[in-house]
């Protein structure tokens, strides 16, 4: 096989005779600069596999104007002999895009919550107890007014803390391939590449998403649109819970 700086170079050649940016491609696009420069300077260890060169070539081919087909045609040879960097695939890809970075600022208020959780559970399990300690040391002071227990928590059967709180819906509608990674609280994480056509839908409370093409989604949450994630040209992660969709929808 000839040198793969080919491909490389025909893109850069269908670029500059129709006189046309790299600037100009990435806002037509929507393609980061970066990914771009790559696919000209054959730096395959930015690109995250073959399905993902393959809609950067065709995204750079159609915003000047280029025949996507036979320029296909022509390389078909070299893109498929491209090697790809196994360590930079959709795990290490989606690192850079700060996902790790989300885990440790979601892990203190985990931490905070469980705090508070095993405190107050320790506090219902001894007041018993409590209450037999501190009951002598009020009674040798007949001055004072003896230490009345706290009343006991009751609560309604059936109910809970959720029960007025409606749950997150949203509604995915997807206009371009698009890498989606769906963390919902108290279960696994799951992720998949969706192409254009395909709808997704999820519920409740708490739902993180990571969305490698903002702009190849159409969004609603709780039948609201969300209109910022078109204007975006890189990925984004989104964390909604009942109490913040009005500050997502209003972005």
């Amino acid at each position: 096989m000839n040198s793969m700086k080919a491909l490389g170079q025909g893109l850069k050649r269908e670029r500059e005779l129709r006189g046309c940016t790299l600037e100009e491609i990435a806002k037509t696009a929507h393609i980061q600069l970066k990914l771009l420069r790559a696919l000209e300077n054959e730096e395959w260890h930015l690109i995250p596999g073959t399905f993902y060169l393959r809609q950067y070539i065709k995204g750079h081919l159609q915003a000047i104007g280029a025949d996507e087909n036979a320029f296909f045609n022509t390389y078909k040879e070299y893109i498929d002999g491209v090697a790809f960097n196994r360590k930079n695939g959709p795990v290490t890809y989606f690192d850079r895009l700060n996902y790790f970075q989300f885990k440790r600022r979601q892990a203190a208020p985990v931490i905070l919550l469980a705090l508070i959780l095993g405190t107050a559970v320790f506090i219902l399990l001894a007041a018993p107890r409590l209450d037999e300690v501190f009951r002598p040391a009020a009674a040798a002071y007949p001055s004072r007014s003896p230490i009345s227990p706290l009343p006991s928590l009751s609560r309604r059967p059936g109910s809970n803390l959720w029960e007025d709180i409606q749950p997150v819906c949203m509604h995915f509608t997807f206009t371009s391939p698009c890498w989606l990674r769906i963390i919902q609280a108290g279960g696994p994480a799951a992720e998949k590449v969706y192409l254009p056509g395909e709808v997704l839908q999820l519920k409740g409370y708490q739902i993180t998403a990571v969305i490698g093409n903002p702009s190849g989604i159409r969004l609603r949450i709780n039948e609201r649109p969300v209109s910022y994630l078109s204007s975006l040209s890189h990925a984004e992660t989104l964390t909604v819970t009942p109490f913040d969709v009005d500050a997502v929808v209003r972005r």
